[in-house]
C-alpha cells in the first residue's frame, strides 16, 4: 500500500490517502488514514502520483523510516543539508559527500561542468554515502548521475521563517570565525551579507523556485523505486533522527552482549 498526501489550500493538517496502486485520481470515497506527525504539515496537492513507499507504521512515526544506503539531502539553500546528511553518514557509519566541495575550486571559482560530473562519478560510485545538494533539475548530467545512484531522497522542505535564521546564523557565524569550508574558501560579512551575492539573497530568490522543481521530483514515477520523505517541521526532523541514533545504540547493544 501506498500513502499520499492531499491537502486543501490553507489546511493546517495534511491527511493521508490510502491508495492501492498509488496512481489514479483520489475521491471521497478513497479511505483516510489519519497520521499522528502531520501537524503543520501542509504540502502542495500529488494529485494521486506516488509520493513514498512506505508503511502506515513508518508515516505515523517518523523516528521508524528507515533510509537506504544512498541518501541525498536536497533543500533550499539554508534549510540544513549539510547537517542532516553529516549527521546521518555519522549515525549509519557511511561516507559524506559535499557537493559544494566538489562544485566549487580555490577562491570561490566554480568547477567546469565537465570537472562536476567527473567529480560527482567518482564520490557516488561507491556503495553506500550521504549526500547534501541541491539535484532539482535533472537535465544537467552531474544530477541525473546521482539522481540514478540515489535510493532515498530526503526533501528539507521548511518553511521560509524557518530558513533565512538559520542561514543568517550559519553566515555570521561563519564569517566571524573565518572557518575554511573547502579549498581554503571563507565566507566574509561584506561577500555574504552586504553585496549583490549575498547568500541570503540568493536564498530568498531561489526559494520558491526550489519548492517547485522538488515537488516535481517527488511527483516523477520515474523515481517511483526510490524512497522519498520531505520534512516540514524541524522539530519531526529531529525526531526522526533521535530515532535513528537510539536504534543504532540498540543494534550496538545487542551486538555487544552476544
Amino acid at each position: 500500500m501506498l500513502y499520499i498526501p492531499v491537502a486543501p489550500a490553507g489546511a493546517k493538517e495534511c491527511e493521508y490517502f490510502l491508495h492501492p496502486s498509488g496512481v489514479g485520481n483520489i475521491n471521497d470515497s478513497t479511505p483516510r488514514v489519519p497520521l499522528r506527525f502531520t501537524r503543520g504539515y501542509n504540502p502542495p496537492p500529488l494529485r494521486g502520483d506516488i509520493f513514498s513507499r512506505i508503511t502506515q507504521s513508518q508515516m505515523s512515526d517518523p523516528s521508524t523510516f528507515q533510509p537506504g544506503k544512498r541518501i541525498a539531502v536536497l533543500g533550499t539553500c539554508g534549510s540544513g543539508k549539510t547537517y542532516v546528511a553529516k549527521r546521518l553518514a555519522e549515525l549509519l557509519e557511511i561516507p559524506y559527500i559535499c557537493s559544494d566541495a566538489i562544485l566549487w575550486g580555490p577562491n570561490w571559482t566554480l568547477k567546469s561542468s565537465d570537472e562536476q560530473l567527473a567529480g560527482y562519478d567518482e564520490a557516488t560510485c561507491c556503495e553506500a554515502w550521504t549526500f547534501d545538494g541541491n539535484l532539482g533539475t535533472a537535465t544537467k548530467a552531474k544530477n541525473a548521475l546521482v539522481l540514478d545512484r540515489v535510493d532515498t531522497l530526503i526533501w528539507l522542505d521548511l518553511p521560509l521563517r524557518t530558513v533565512l535564521p538559520q542561514l543568517l546564523k550559519r553566515t555570521i557565524r561563519r564569517a566571524w570565525t573565518q572557518e575554511e569550508l573547502w579549498h581554503g574558501n571563507r565566507e566574509s560579512f561584506r561577500l555574504s551579507l552586504f553585496s549583490t551575492d549575498s547568500i541570503l539573497l540568493w536564498a530568498l530568490r531561489t526559494y520558491r523556485s526550489n519548492r517547485t522543481r522538488y515537488t516535481e521530483l517527488f511527483n516523477d514515477p520515474n523515481h517511483a523505486h526510490q524512497q522519498r520523505i520531505r520534512f516540514r517541521s524541524r522539530r519531526v526532523l529531529n525526531a526522526w533522527l533521535a530515532g535513528i541514533e537510539e536504534k543504532q545504540k540498540t543494534q550496538e547493544s545487542q551486538i555487544s552482549r552476544k
